[in-house]
């Protein structure tokens, strides 16, 4: 997954989208159903929310 992502992102930025990756290095694949019990799982789950909506197609943010 973290590949396609970081293929994914040099595409973008070829066409002219500004990428931002965030690596959330050590969660699991689901981490958002531990919230309550894994301060990281939290952590992950504040920085999903501060991305918020995608507001136009010239800037993409990639929660990996």
């Amino acid at each position: 997954m973290l590949d396609d992502s970081v293929m994914m992102a040099k595409r973008l930025q070829e066409n002219g989208v500004h990428v931002h990756i965030d690596l959330l290095d050590g969660l699991a694949h689901g981490f958002l159903n531990f919230v309550l019990v894994s301060h990281d799982a939290k952590h992950g789950s504040n920085l999903c929310m501060q991305v918020g909506t995608i507001k136009d197609a010239s800037s993409l943010t990639l929660i990996i």
